[in-house]
């Protein structure tokens, strides 16, 4: 199946070094603002600019960072934009002109009608992404729901996203929205677990989400000339409308992707094709879990080999390098039962974020807390990542949630594996669906000049045994044969003009 862009607009980790084009997550926001003298109410900016991190009152700040909050900084490494779903603040914690109101509808006035203690109440649910190629403009992305419409009045599920795009040298300095507009999806999205990551080109951003009950992931792309999608890849995680509240993640060199919701005691890893933006080799992980709140983190290490599972009492690690990742597992701690005063239950493990100085931050809902958990030495296997549980203690009182943000220290990918022509520059991506007998081709960069395409798939004697022609290819088209007469094996998939083969793969029939 096939979407047409709805939008088009103008306007340290894993060996990759730290310059100053990459340092667009150094300083986090976090805590409850106005400030107040002598108590531990206010924000404070987390730095982490010389590899460690320190606190910073923003006692000007005026946004209460929840766990919806997302934020970016410029170049340089200084906080330049965050948002807690309702309204987008500037790194003077001033309000960006056309930002007032960037969750208009019934949203707006049950979670944002008094602004000073107001936020939108989805984790994972928004995201900025530096504009690619283009100096000091933002692109932010953000759920948007509004409950009069059936099928989202639970605050997790959603059609659209509000998108902006934030000039910072307008306005005096202080940015402007110069495109605002929607991306409406096909299909009931979760309008949580959002995550990113770069092209191959080390340019432009994947931004990925799924559907709330069909096995489909959603890929947009953004690029310097906007955002175009969403296209659809199937045989994802099986969904389910109760398991609502998890985190997704890329590791830092782009090549997996993790994900993992509810109490199911299930989480996915699966491998990630950075130029087409498609995922393949999925992994399921188990895990023991107890009856408590239902929030679950996962994140990776900095060198990519390592996966931390938070599941509200227990903390474990697996190899994502492993040939067999559920194998791997080893139990990294145990709750201590560390509560607050009055607060009736223990804090949970959750939500976990890898920050730039190489230590992964878990934390953990208990309404507000002073005390994160830390993953020391995450690249290391074992106990020997050395976890410390409520050992980051804040100035103030904070949500349980760190700040989830992409990992933008990661360049181009010189060894995709992606076949092309040089004359057509065409690429494709084949996989099989073991439950619907279907293979499904996913083809990019077509000509359509050339007219008549034909796609086949071979045995590896060179017999074809299936054979479809396409005519009038769009710029990508998602195309599906049927594989339920093929026997388990190798299989060449090769794409064909009236002259030649263009592109050719492989796919293997389990």
């Amino acid at each position: 199946m096939k979407f047409k862009v709805i939008i088009t607009f103008f306007c340290f980790l894993g060996g990759h070094l730290l310059t100053a084009q990459e340092n667009f997550d150094y300083q986090w926001m976090a805590g409850y603002p106005p400030y107040k003298a002598n108590s531990l109410y206010g924000a404070y900016i987390m730095d982490f600019k010389d590899d460690s991190l320190k606190f910073i009152l923003a006692a000007d700040a005026s946004l209460v960072t929840d766990f919806s909050t997302a934020s970016i900084c410029d170049k340089n490494g200084n906080l330049i934009l965050y948002s807690n779903g309702c309204q987008i603040h500037n790194g003077n914690f001033k309000l960006v002109e056309g930002c007032e109101n960037i969750n208009p509808g019934n949203e707006w006035d049950s979670d944002c009608a008094d602004i000073q203690f107001s936020f939108y109440p989805n984790l994972q649910a928004q995201l900025f992404l530096p504009f690619p190629e283009i100096e000091n403009q933002y692109f932010y992305l953000g759920h948007k729901h509004d409950d009069t419409d059936q099928y989202y009045k639970n605050d997790y599920y959603t059609e659209f996203y509000r998108c902006n795009v934030i000039d910072m040298s307008q306005s005096n300095g202080n940015g402007k929205s110069i495109n605002s507009f929607e991306i409406e999806y096909p299909d009931i999205v979760k309008g949580i677990n959002l995550a990113a990551c770069k092209h191959a080109n080390g340019k432009d951003w994947w931004i990925i989400n799924y559907s709330y009950n069909t096995e489909t992931f959603y890929r947009l792309l953004l690029t310097k000339d906007g955002i175009s999608g969403p296209w659809e890849q199937e045989g994802g995680p099986p969904r389910d409308y109760f398991q609502s509240v998890g985190q997704s993640v890329f590791s830092p060199d782009g090549k997996k992707y993790a994900c993992i919701y509810s109490s199911s005691g299930i989480a996915w890893v699966m491998d990630f094709d950075r130029k087409t933006g498609l995922f393949s080799n999925q992994q399921i992980l188990n895990y023991e879990t107890k009856e408590g709140f239902d929030l679950r983190g996962i994140a990776f290490s900095p060198n990519s080999r390592y996966v931390y599972v938070a599941a509200d009492f227990y903390l474990y690690q697996y190899d994502a390098i492993a040939n067999n990742i559920q194998g791997s597992k080893i139990l990294i701690d145990t709750n201590d039962g560390y509560s607050l005063p009055g607060w009736p239950h223990y804090i949970p493990f959750g939500v976990e974020q890898l920050a730039p100085n190489g230590k992964i931050y878990i934390g953990g809902f208990a309404g507000s807390v002073r005390q994160w958990n830390t993953i020391n030495k995450p690249n290391e296997k074992g106990k020997d990542c050395d976890s410390k549980q409520h050992s980051l203690l804040f100035p103030c009182w904070s949500f349980a949630t760190p700040p989830i943000q992409p990992h933008f220290r990661l360049g181009p990918d010189t060894t995709s594996s992606i076949q092309q022509v040089p004359l057509y520059h065409v690429d494709m991506k084949s996989w099989y669906n073991s439950s619907s007998k279907i293979i499904k081709c996913w083809l990019q960069h077509l000509p359509t000049e050339k007219g008549l395409y034909n796609i086949s798939v071979n045995d590896i004697t060179g017999r074809t045994l299936i054979s479809q022609k396409l005519s009038n290819p769009e710029y990508q088209e998602d195309i599906s044969l049927d594989g339920s007469g093929l026997v388990p094996g190798v299989y060449i998939v090769n794409l064909m003009d009236k002259r030649r083969v263009l592109v050719c793969g492989k796919v293997v029939v389990y």
